[in-house]
């Protein structure tokens, strides 16, 4: 289920970070949500397999960031779904991406490189 992300999903968004290997601690994510707008994916139990928040800069411009899919559900389009929600929330504006090479495929695919 790809729902907003809410206060109640940042320790669950903390501990998909920290699966991962990135430095992000509780209180950037709290800083990261409170300045921007995102989606949470959760599995059929509710429980947080995805992220993805974006950053408006005006009505022209935005920045992307924090898209995380868990080790164990990638591969099955769940990234896509969260970039997807992202481009259309976004709207016509000019993105700027802040990613890692881990999803390269997933950010070519959806027109970042």
């Amino acid at each position: 289920m790809l729902r907003p992300l809410v206060a109640a999903d940042l320790p669950a968004a903390y501990a998909l970070t920290q699966r991962i290997g990135w430095s992000h601690q509780l209180h950037d994510w709290a800083l990261h949500a409170e300045l921007g707008r995102g989606f949470a994916l959760c599995d059929a139990q509710q429980k947080l397999i995805g992220t993805i928040l974006w950053w408006a800069w005006g009505n022209q411009y935005g920045t992307v960031g924090l898209v995380i899919v868990d080790p164990d559900e990638q591969g099955r389009g769940h990234g896509r779904r969260l970039m997807n929600a992202i481009l259309e929330l976004a709207g016509p504006r000019t993105l700027g991406l802040v990613a890692t090479d881990a999803g390269i495929r997933l950010y070519e695919q959806t027109g970042f490189m």
